[in-house]
């Protein structure tokens, strides 16, 4: 199609994911096209591999939020996607805040370098980051979360002409105030899955950013558990208060 063509395969118009067309992933093996392949360098584990497909989407989202060098870089939601696109951006050397719900994943922020990190819980996001930008808001902030109040804390602490990048799972209507978009002129950026971030394709430089240590992705993995039990691991997934992450 189309954006098959030019590189979007994201967007493909008959896209399918092999969770749902075929045998899934959880299992010893399957069977897939050549093209949706990407080889892993002799650095890189197979447990890090694991980890290349959600940094990948982090790489894109970052992407898509067009950021510049020395931007300030806002991440609502300190999850798995939270957390990598944290690292993107560190990586790429940008000044980042992000927020948190669970200790465990505020420490994992500080881990990641995170220049600021606040507690949803207990800190005002809003009144929080205005201090931290003198009341002129960050050029750029990452919706992982997908929910009303993320979104209209994004457009209060974005800068005038700044960029929102919503990569969050949306299931449900919003109840959105959507004036600043308006009144701000703000950019509002969708990111789907991966395709090519810039150059090369995300899978691609997720790998990269994984085999020159650039991102120490396998640091948010929290919990390990064989095949047979994989029950057991979702239902650890499913549940924050565990203290996982991935």
């Amino acid at each position: 199609c189309h954006f098959c063509r030019v590189g979007l395969y994201n967007l493909c118009d008959d896209i399918q994911y092999l969770s749902r067309v075929g045998p899934g992933g959880f299992a010893e093996y399957a069977l897939l096209a050549g093209t949706s392949l990407f080889k892993l360098p002799d650095q890189v584990t197979f447990e890090e591999g694991a980890l290349v497909e959600p940094l990948a989407v982090a790489y894109r989202a970052v992407m898509q939020a067009q950021v510049t060098p020395l931007d300030r870089v806002a991440v609502l939601g300190a999850g798995t996607i939270g957390l990598l696109c944290l690292a993107v951006a560190k990586s790429m050397g940008f000044h980042t805040t992000i927020t948190a719900k669970y200790e465990h994943q505020m420490n994992l922020a500080e881990d990641f370098g995170a220049d600021h990190v606040l507690h949803t819980g207990l800190q005002d996001i809003i009144q929080e980051i205005e201090t931290l930008t003198h009341h002129r808001g960050v050029n750029c902030v990452i919706d992982t979360i997908g929910a009303a109040q993320t979104f209209n804390e994004a457009t209060n602490i974005v800068r005038k002409g700044g960029t929102i990048c919503l990569v969050g799972g949306y299931t449900d209507p919003l109840n959105l105030f959507l004036a600043p978009i308006v009144s701000k002129e703000l950019q509002i950026r969708g990111s789907c899955c991966y395709s090519y971030g810039s150059v090369k394709k995300d899978f691609d430089a997720a790998i990269d950013l994984i085999a020159t240590h650039q991102v120490n992705a396998i640091s948010i993995v929290t919990h390990r558990f064989p095949l047979q039990d994989i029950a057991q691991a979702f239902s650890v997934a499913a549940d924050k208060t565990t203290g996982s992450v991935k």
